[in-house]
Order: structure tokens, then sequence, then C-alpha cells
């Protein structure tokens, strides 16, 4: 089965569903499936689907998708590195591929690469991922707070307040929503001033932590 249809038409279109998906892809030996990791200007569910089950293939595909990570199709990666940190997240070798990641060019991958060490609790990478608090790209200074905050949350709250300030609406939604995941309930004032924030995403998130805290706050009395 060929990666594209006679028409040259992507496999499937945003509409089909995920069981859709699963099914489609089932059926599909592993150089198809490779055949269809390759395709271009796919959306990332498409390429997160077949990277997953490029994984069920065993070593074969897992060894494709570890190959990805030292590429530079960057939907590719991205989408092998989602894969690889579901499955093999504490294997030491795929760690340090991923800490690899952080020094690189891409700020997609890199602020992908900082999250996942977040969710790990790679502390061993706090001060190479602190140097990149002002990245030129918004996605990575807020990756930044977002690995702050799982991975050295009792020493995360003021580089989370400086985050409310930042420029960018990214950077200042991730602030608010790391502060409400960690019960900041002190930071409550200063995550008010940005109910009225220029950007919805931001002021919907402050409104939600604002309401959240303040019950936190309520019931520890």
């Amino acid at each position: 089965m060929n990666a594209e249809d006679s028409a040259g038409r992507h496999p499937w279109s945003e509409d089909l569903t995920a069981e859709k998906m699963r099914s489609t892809l089932g059926g599909l030996s592993l150089p198809d499936l490779v055949d269809w990791f390759a395709v271009e200007d796919e959306y990332d569910d498409y390429y997160e689907a077949v990277a997953e089950e490029l994984y069920r293939q065993g070593q074969a595909g897992i060894e494709v998708l570890g190959q990805e990570l030292v590429g530079r199709r960057v939907p590719q990666l991205r989408a092998a590195l989602t894969v690889l940190a579901l499955h093999q997240g504490e294997d030491p070798a795929f760690v340090d591929a991923v800490r690899t990641l952080v020094g690189g060019s891409e700020p997609v991958v890199v602020a992908d690469a900082i999250r996942i060490l977040g969710s790990l609790g790679a502390t061993d990478m706090s001060q190479a991922v602190r140097r990149m608090s002002d990245h030129q790209a918004p996605i990575v200074r807020a990756a930044v707070l977002d690995y702050l905050a799982r991975a050295e949350p009792e020493s995360a709250r003021p580089a989370l307040i400086q985050g409310l300030g930042d420029s960018d609406y990214i950077v200042r939604e991730t602030a608010v929503d790391a502060l409400d995941d960690l019960g900041a309930t002190d930071a409550i004032s200063a995550i008010e001033v940005l109910l009225d924030d220029p950007h919805e995403d931001v002021r919907l998130a402050a409104r939600t932590a604002v309401d959240n805290l303040r019950d936190r706050s309520s019931s520890a009395d």
C-alpha cells in the first residue's frame, strides 16, 4: 500500500476518527509504515498515530523511531519523541537522547525535550534549562516554566511569578496553569492581574486558577 493514493492525496484527512486511524494502520507492514511516516505536511495526530504503530512492531519499529531522534524531519522527530516518552521514558538511552535535543536549534523540539525532562524529574538538567529562561522563542520559555514546576516545584515559584509578566501569552498562560497546579494560594493576587489580560486564553486560565486557589485557601482555613 502506498503512502499516498493514486490521486496523490495524503493517507487520511483530519476528520477521520482515531478508531479508523488505528484500523487502517493496524494492517500495514513495517515497510509500509515507514513509507507512511515519511509523508510530508500532515498534521501532528497523523505522525503520532503512525509512530505508535511503528512502536507496536517491536524492536525494528522502535529502531526506526530512535533514528528519527537524530534526524531533521521535525514532525516525525516530535512524534517519535512523544511515543518513546510514553513507552520508554525511564530508559537511560532515551533520556540521554532527550538531553541532547535540549541543545538543538528547532524551538518546538527543544520545548518538547524540556517538557519531557520535566515530567521525568530530570533535575540534573536544571542549569541548562534555566539558562533558556530568556530564550527568544516563547514556546521554549513556556517549556522552561513547565519543567521547573514539575522537576523543581519547591523552587519554581519566583520564575513562575516572573512568567506572569512575560510579553507572550503562551508563557503567561503556562505560568498561571503551573501556579494553579502547585496550589500557590499566595500567588492569587498576582494572577488576578491577568483577569484583564488582552488574550482570551490567559484570561480563562487566570479565572480558573483564581477560583481553584481561592477554594483551596478557604478549605485550608
